[in-house]
This record gives C-alpha cells, sequence and structure tokens, in this order.
C-alpha cells in the first residue's frame, strides 16, 4: 500500500518487486486509495489510517472493507491459502496495513511496513492471530518521527504521529510480534530507505 501522496504506480515502481528473485508463484497486488485533498490532483491518494490522513479519515472512507474484498477476491480467484496473504505498506500506506493488523484477521501470517505508525485512537487490538510485524523505519525520518510527535516536514503537520515504542506495546499486549528495525542515517523516502539497506 503506497503512501500519501502516492499511488499504486509510484509505490510498484519505488518497490520494484517484480525484478528480484520471487516465488513464481507469488501474485502482487498494488491497490490505490482515494484523493488525499480535494484541492491536490486525483493522482495523489491516501488511505483511511483512522488518526492520519487528509481526507480519506476526514471522510472515513472504509479503507479496511474495501481492502478486505479485493484481498478475498483476489484469494478466491487465484486460490490463494488464508494463510498465505502478507501486507506491505510504506508511511501512510504502512499505517494502513497497521490497521488492518490491529483491527482484522485478514493478513494473518506475516507484514511489513515501512516508515509508519500505528495511528487509530484504540488503545489496544483486537486482532491476535497476526504471527509478526517488522517495521523498518529511518532514524532521520522526519515526516513520521520514531519518536512520536508532530513532524517538521511533509503533507499533514497537525498530526500526532505515535512513536515505534507505542505502537510496540499495543501490539505486544495483543500477543502480536512487532519488530522494530531501526535504518540508521535514512529518512523517510523509499529511496533513502533502500539506499540505506543496500548500504
Amino acid at each position: 500500500m503506497h503512501g500519501g501522496l502516492g499511488n499504486a504506480r509510484r509505490i510498484q515502481t519505488g518497490l520494484s518487486l517484480e525484478t528480484g528473485p520471487r516465488p513464481q508463484d507469488l501474485i502482487i497486488a498494488y491497490i490505490d486509495g482515494t484523493r488525499l485533498a480535494s484541492k491536490l490532483p486525483e493522482k495523489f491518494k491516501g488511505w483511511n489510517a483512522r488518526d492520519c490522513c487528509g481526507a480519506p479519515a476526514k471522510n472515513n472512507i472504509p479503507d479496511v472493507e474495501v481492502i478486505s474484498q479485493i484481498v478475498q477476491s483476489l484469494q478466491a480467484t487465484y486460490q490463494i491459502p488464508s494463510g498465505h496473504r502478507y501486507a506491505l505498506g510504506h508511511s501512510n500506506g504502512a499505517m494502513m496495513v497497521l490497521r488492518l493488523m490491529c483491527e482484522t484477521d485478514l493478513f494473518k501470517k506475516k507484514a511489513v511496513t515501512l516508515s509508519g505508525s500505528l495511528q487509530t485512537s484504540s488503545p489496544s487490538c483486537s486482532s491476535s492471530t497476526a504471527s509478526q510485524i517488522f517495521n523498518l523505519h529511518g532514524t532521520e525520518d522526519q515526516n513520521v518521527p520514531t519518536t512520536g510527535g508532530q513532524n517538521t516536514k511533509g503533507f499533514d503537520r497537525k498530526t500526532v504521529y505515535r512513536s515505534q515504542k507505542q505502537t510496540q506495546a499495543i501490539f505486544k499486549a495483543a500477543g502480536i510480534q512487532y519488530r522494530f528495525i531501526p535504518i540508521e542515517g535514512a529518512e523517510h523516502s523509499l529511496s533513502t530507505l533502500k539506499a540505506s539497506l543496500l548500504q
């Protein structure tokens, strides 16, 4: 799931998952969110991650239901076992993935999130079937600070972001393994994360 101000095509290009080694029966679905703000062009999209970000959250877009329907449709079409569904998201998309992991059993095995934190106002998660969440987050991220609070860079300057420590505690209380992996020197973008990981 793409970040805020992004879209499915942008994260597909940024991750380039199709170019690397992968199982032949792996199906990758890139999903578009909805317009982040009415004053912005349609291509700038986002997700309703509850307490972030922009119009999708303000208008309470039913992203949980829509994404669930898409995943279940793909599962039925391609006969994917229910235990073999995985999620990956960046920034606002990472927040959306974390909301799904907290509120649903849609992804029962693993999720990878990049540069994001759990932004639901609920202090606890109802789901406890996810085995592991890996969160990679740059230590120099000024858009979504790992220590939480308001950002000094990025689209949404009003949001108060949860820290990685708070996010980890909420998932731990629900019996979900949440591993925070700080990426030293990396900022918020996919390109800086990838560059730091490849060093």
